[in-house]
Formats: C-alpha cells, structure tokens, sequence
C-alpha cells in the first residue's frame, strides 16, 4: 500500500487488468477483467480479495485512511436517490 509514494509499506498489492478468460460466465460483448488484492506482509502471499471489475480503470492505488480527507457535502438525512 502507499505504492506511488516514499511512505511504501510493502503491506499490500493490488493486481488488476488481467485477462480472466473462462472464470466467468459470458456477459455480452466485454470479458470480465478480475482484480485481485493480495497481502504480501509475510512470507507467502495471502489473496484476500478476487473479484471482477470492469476494463477501466487501468491505474488505482491504495492508500491509508489517515490521507483521505473526507467531506460531508449533503444533509445525511436525504434521501439516497434524490442525491
């Protein structure tokens, strides 16, 4: 995690954009992609996470809670889909 950073911790690695021909059931025109996200902290590498995505985006990092500021920008007692 912190991957494109100097605070790199070797923690976790996300794997996406592979080619997951016949994983999946055919669902039209696009082949499923799958994204993976593997605990690499010890001595074997542990998945923790293998699921589908769609082909884009083809860059994505992880990064800690601590540097995602966070806003409230609608009154929470909305409605959901009115927003």
């Amino acid at each position: 995690s912190m991957g494109e950073t100097k605070e790199a911790d070797g923690k976790y690695f996300n794997s996406g954009n592979k080619f997951s021909k016949d994983r999946f059931l055919p669902v039209g025109p696009l082949h499923p992609e799958t994204e993976q996200l593997l605990d690499i902290s010890g001595e074997k590498t542990k998945p923790i996470s293998d699921h589908t995505a769609y082909p884009e985006p083809h860059d994505g990092i992880i990064v800690r809670r601590d540097v995602v500021k966070t806003r409230q920008i609608y009154n929470m007692d909305d409605f959901p889909n009115a927003v």
